[in-house]
């Protein structure tokens, strides 16, 4: 095939021009070029997708950028930025790869089991020996009176844990080598425009490239609250090489979703730390009040619109009841189940006392959030039960066992479901556990994989029943063909991902005139509790958060 082939190739799959941009979107895009370091926090269903490569084709033309790297969550790298590049006519032209390519992943392996494996060489012996000296002499100083015998098992012990660590060290150092060698060899061998990885291979890959010979002038960060603690080996990666870029840019609908506290990471990647501070302590010391008996962190008056104010001109809202009027907002319904006597009084037990017996099993927590954990498990059916035992290393291992309790809310599924016989559900499971029971009385329901392979299935209305974790399938998958019904069967802490998880079908390419968004929950139980404080509360607080933003920017433009 000629090159002029596999350009005209390329279109083959373009069902959209740019003419099929909203005003917004272009608004948007504008933004975006005007202020190369930015956030764009824009709703679901708003295109995010298209307003990002309609940029890139900008500022390629006109020679702003010459490599890209996408950053995304899993199945979002893996279908939707590809699927979306062949969609538009101005991004079909656009050359990408996924990095994560089997080549690569082979190669380092390789290289990295031929470390594993090899005999240590004299230098490795001389590194090994210096350091268990090291070790041993330390300890020898604050023990002198240690017999013969228990040096020479010290220095028997000290040898076998500093091999490991070298050897393991060994290893590491060899996959980034391989790493560094073999994208080099990928980039010569696939030139592109556009990579695209997933979150959990930033490190990787910077290792891989070494901030020195970073590649890519422009990043984008799809779901940027996942880099909301700068402590973490991923955002420090990001911070190594974001001097490198011309252009850096974050997405996503909840950067607030839980408090405040994430916004410093997300900003600093952008700005170095010129609006909100150089560090989390100037940050909190700034912005918050710290409770020194509980360690409550709560804002100070007028913080949040300091902080709003402080990065209105980087930041871009768009609300998706802002644009899009035509889609109404879902009909959100608990689903309120009793929990069976016996259980209830298991519930009680450990809500009083921290300790419950099941199966002739004793199960003790000793933290207050652990004891929650445990009573919202009793509601959803089980209870993990975890016994320490000791390895062949000698190290202690926690075994973690499942005990299945009731199945009321098992019951309270299917006579939800049957209000709605000719329907198709996306269910949202937390806990293992959970999801053990619904496969196990609903054999037909399937398992969203890792790289979001049911997409097609489910949007052709082939699978009745999708079970989905909210972390891993809340992100950037276009579902609203197959069903118009969400069911949380299990209650998690985080709103982030209770919002994007229903908004995979509340979102525009919906059929069904509203969406239904129900709740299981077990009646008198934190169940509730959780449910009112991390789904309803959490989601006023990032409103207004999201309201002065854009209350600034009309301040600005007016003033």
């Amino acid at each position: 095939m000629s090159y002029l082939d596999k350009l005209k190739s390329r279109f083959d799959n373009v069902e959209l021009h740019e003419h099929h941009l909203d005003d917004y979107q272009h608004t948007a895009v504008d933004f975006l070029k005007k202020n190369p370091r930015s956030a764009l926090f824009i709703d679901t269903g708003l295109g995010k997708t298209a307003i990002c490569l309609k940029l890139i084709r900008d500022l390629v033309d006109d020679d702003k950028i010459n490599k890209v790297l996408i950053i995304a969550p899993l199945k979002v790298a893996n279908q939707t930025w590809g699927d979306e590049i062949a969609k538009w006519s101005f991004s079909a032209p656009l050359s990408y790869k996924l990095v994560r390519a089997e080549h690569i992943t082979k190669a380092v392996n390789e290289y990295a089991r031929n470390e594993k494996t090899r005999p240590f060489n004299e230098s490795d012996l001389k590194k090994i020996s210096r350091k268990v000296n090291t070790r041993v002499n330390k300890f020898l100083r604050n023990n002198p009176d240690i017999s013969e015998l228990d040096k020479n098992t010290l220095i028997a012990k000290t040898q076998l844990a500093v091999e490991k660590e070298y050897r393991k060290w060994l290893t590491e150092t060899a996959r980034v080598e391989a790493a560094g060698i073999q994208v080099r060899k990928y980039e010569r061998e696939n030139p592109t425009v556009i990579h695209i990885i997933n979150h959990e291979m930033i490190e990787w890959l910077v290792n891989a490239w070494g901030a020195n010979d970073w590649i890519y002038d422009c990043v984008i960060y799809d779901e940027s609250d996942g880099i909301k603690d700068a402590t973490t080996k991923r955002w420090k990666a990001l911070n190594s090489i974001k001097h490198k870029t011309t252009h850096f840019y974050e997405l996503t609908a909840t950067p607030a979703a839980e408090n405040y506290l994430g916004l410093f990471a997300q900003i600093k990647l952008l700005d170095g730390g010129k609006r909100l501070g150089r560090t989390m302590t100037e940050y909190k010391e700034r912005y918050f009040n710290v409770n020194p008996y509980n360690y409550k962190i709560t804002l100070k008056e007028g913080a949040a619109d300091a902080i709003t104010a402080a990065i209105s001109d980087i930041t871009l809202v768009m609300k998706q009841e802002d644009y899009l009027k035509d889609i109404a907002p879902p009909v959100i319904e608990d689903v309120l189940y009793d929990l069976p006597e016996k259980q209830r009084e298991l519930y009680n037990t450990m809500s009083n006392t921290g300790m419950i017996t099941v199966d002739d099993s004793t199960i003790v927590v000793g933290q207050a959030v652990s004891v929650l954990q445990k009573m919202m498990q009793i509601c959803a059916g089980f209870v993990y039960d975890s016994e320490e035992s000791i390895n062949d290393f000698g190290s202690v291992v926690q075994d973690q066992r499942i005990h299945y309790l009731h199945t009321a809310k098992i019951e309270a599924l299917r006579e939800l479901m049957a209000r709605h016989p000719k329907e198709n559900f996306l269910i949202a499971y937390y806990h293992q556990g959970s999801l053990n029971l619904l496969q196990k009385y609903f054999p037909y329901a399937v398992k969203m994989d890792r790289k979001g392979s049911q997409k097609a299935p489910w949007n052709r209305g082939e699978i009745k029943m999708l079970l989905m974790h909210p972390k891993s399938g809340a992100h950037g998958l276009n579902l609203q063909k197959g069903g118009h019904i969400v069911i949380n069967y299990d209650v998690y802490f985080s709103y982030g991902q209770f919002y994007q998880f229903w908004r995979r079908l509340a979102r525009r390419g919906q059929e069904n005139d509203k969406v239904l968004v129900y709740n299981l929950l077990a009646a008198n139980t934190y169940d509730v509790v959780v449910k009112k404080t991390c789904w309803e509360g959490k989601q006023n607080a990032q409103n207004k958060f999201f309201y002065l933003i854009q209350k600034v920017k009309k301040a600005l433009k007016h003033g």
